[in-house]
């Protein structure tokens, strides 16, 4: 499983019997394989845009995770902040109820961008489409316990799967979500709204 990605891409481009394909002098070899080993794109792969979003992720990944845990750390306190202004009474139950969440939320996004699975044959150079798939496969056993985050975490993923083209995936998704909204949290609750919003404007293309 670790040979696979940009080292075999490496042997292989160096084994090739076309000499326009091969590397045209030992020291563009020696470069590739430096270049793999510090975690940078390879010449020996086309350059394409989930290339070098994996590629960067890959080696920026530390960096990215303290990003998203910031960015959904400021989301979180948003929203206890208008809660707490109508609900003080159960301020309390809230808040403890947000940590357990965001504690949950923060390892499953945290085991999706450090850790490769070579269990489940997802490689340290994954696509995006990849990453999503593989994510949407934990969905169902990480949160079974909470349909609310899981419809939540649900819709995310089904965005990412109209932003690829996955027309399909991502409808199916977005029924799926909209159901574990309204049966955790009624059809007037926010989270349900949002993804009645989204499933609006997948209709509407």
């Amino acid at each position: 499983q670790r040979l696979k990605g940009d080292l075999d891409t490496i042997v292989l481009t160096a084994l090739r019997k076309e000499g326009d394909r091969r590397y045209h002098a030992v020291s563009a070899l020696a470069e590739d394989i430096r270049g793999h080993l510090r975690g940078d794109p390879v010449r020996a792969r086309p350059l394409t845009f989930s290339y070098l979003t994996g590629r960067f992720v890959w080696r920026y990944r530390v960096q990215v995770l303290a990003a998203v845990l910031v960015l959904l750390s400021l989301v979180v306190g948003g929203v206890g902040t208008a809660w707490q202004s109508v609900r003080a009474s159960r301020e309390a139950n809230r808040a403890a109820a947000e940590a357990a969440r965001t504690r949950k939320m923060n390892d499953f996004l945290e085991s999706l961008l450090t850790t490769p699975d070579p269990i489940r044959g997802l490689s340290p150079d994954a696509t995006l489409a990849e990453l999503t798939d593989y994510a949407l496969s934990r969905l169902d056993e990480d949160f079974a316990d909470n349909p609310g985050d899981r419809g939540s975490l649900r819709r995310t993923l089904a965005g990412t799967y109209l932003n690829l083209g996955v027309f399909e995936t991502a409808r199916e998704q977005l029924e799926l979500a909209m159901a574990e909204h309204r049966g955790a949290y009624g059809d007037e609750h926010i989270e349900t709204i949002r993804t009645e919003r989204v499933l609006g404007v997948y209709h509407d293309m």
